[in-house]
């Protein structure tokens, strides 16, 4: 009887720590899948792109820079090579306060 009365006190003590783990979880960043994209990126590898996640949804621009990472078929690139249009579809992960790209998964 004990043991149980140790197990459930345990127990109801790791659900109040989890509960409040939860209430400070925040959004920090999101992605957006893509069919096509418009890119717009500078020598700098400054720019940005426009990209729609789906067919009714409205066209969303989000901010690149020379830290956004770029991975085209597996194989990492430059922020410049969008520039190419080499990128057919894929993923956009981006900041969700600044509207900065991090990284874009995407293939040919």
């Amino acid at each position: 009887m004990l043991k149980q009365l140790i197990q459930c006190s345990l127990l109801a003590a790791l659900l109040g720590l989890c509960s409040l783990a939860a209430a400070d979880m925040e959004l920090v960043e999101e992605a957006a899948e893509f069919e096509r994209l418009t890119t717009r990126v500078t020598a700098d590898g400054d720019g940005y792109i426009n990209l729609r996640a789906c067919d009714t949804c409205e066209s969303q621009q989000l901010r690149l820079t020379e830290a956004t990472r770029v991975f085209i078929n597996g194989k990492g690139h430059h922020v410049t090579e969008l520039n190419r249009g080499t990128v057919k579809f894929g993923t956009a992960f981006y900041d969700a306060k600044t509207m900065q790209v991090t990284r874009i998964v995407g293939s040919r």
